[in-house]
């Protein structure tokens, strides 16, 4: 419906599918007071990557936390989330019923679908396909699906921070991370229930949690029982030394 309202305006209706697209980057890169709303007044605290944060910087940040930890005589593991194909599970029908129900912008949530299901042409090294239709698929590099994809997981994210706030998750976009400091019996029984809790609802949402997801460090002990009470319960994650091992 929200499509249909604003493609009724003749300047809508006449504008080519490539304005569409220029008109929502420059939405999505300016000043907070022009971007959706919902950013501004639901996203999370766990959320980095709206405070014009970088990925590595986050990583830094959450090492230096465990560092701290680790000479304070407490133990610290960091379970590392990873989704396969993360935005082409974005489902536009739920991103319409999630957008209409929690205050976002109806005109760039309109302006937004206009882009993604457009035609699209792929280009490598000079030649170009014939047009394709993608009427699920959401660009990944488009602002607009970090939007999305926060709503998506917004609940799940924001609950798990609420009941185990040691464990909480913080996100980068698609790169969630679980860190946990403390003893090392107590680290290991929160970050397990917080794990998987976090995963129930992840793949609730309809995202699949890949193999690739690690517990970093090895040498924690509170990694190594927190690895092994995981694969008992299903949770399939690998044990390594260190991020981006």
């Amino acid at each position: 419906a929200c499509v249909y309202d604003i493609s009724r305006q003749a300047y809508w209706r006449r504008a080519p599918a490539w304005a569409h697209g220029t008109r929502l980057q420059n939405h999505c890169s300016a000043p907070e007071s022009r971007r959706d709303p919902w950013d501004a007044a639901k996203a999370g605290h766990w959320d980095s990557a709206l405070a014009k944060d970088t990925a590595l910087r986050a990583a830094v940040t959450r090492a230096l936390r465990c560092e701290v930890a680790v000479e304070d005589g407490d133990d610290a593991a960091v379970l590392l989330w990873d989704c396969e194909k993360f935005f082409d599970t974005l489902k536009l029908r739920r991103v319409i019923a999630l957008a209409t129900t929690t205050g976002s912008s109806k005109r760039l949530l309109a302006l937004g679908l206009i882009v993604h299901t457009a035609m699209r042409r792929l280009r490598v090294l000079g030649h170009a396909s014939e047009m394709i239709a993608c009427p699920e698929s959401v660009i990944a590099g488009c602002g607009q699906a970090m939007t999305w994809a926060r709503m998506q997981l917004y609940d799940e994210l924001e609950a798990t921070c609420l009941v185990w706030p040691s464990a909480g998750p913080e996100s980068f976009v698609d790169d969630m991370a679980q860190p946990c400091t403390g003893p090392t019996a107590e680290a290991e029984r929160t970050l397990v229930r917080a794990a998987i809790h976090l995963h129930r609802g992840i793949e609730a949402a309809g995202y699949k949690v890949s193999h690739k997801s690690a517990l970093v460090p090895s040498t924690s002990p509170a990694a190594q029982r927190a690895h092994k009470a995981l694969r008992d319960e299903g949770l399939l994650v690998k044990l390594v030394k260190g991020e981006g091992d």
